[in-house]
């Protein structure tokens, strides 16, 4: 009988943590998006504010 308790112990010590660790995991990949979303949208602005200038760069030298 102790055999099997401790059996029943270890099998919910391993099984016990997987909504934890699935969660995390979520949670892990919800931020990453999050930081990909953000550094995409300042990379957009970035390339707007450069084709901006470069256009009244443009537009000056033909004054």
């Amino acid at each position: 009988m102790p055999y099997a308790l401790m059996v029943g112990l270890v099998l919910v010590a391993l099984i016990a943590p997987i909504p934890v660790v699935l969660s995390t995991l979520r949670s892990v990949r919800r931020t990453r998006s999050t930081y990909a979303r953000v550094a995409g949208e300042v990379s957009d602005r970035i390339g707007l504010l450069r084709a901006r200038s470069a256009g009244i760069g443009v537009a000056l030298k033909r004054q």
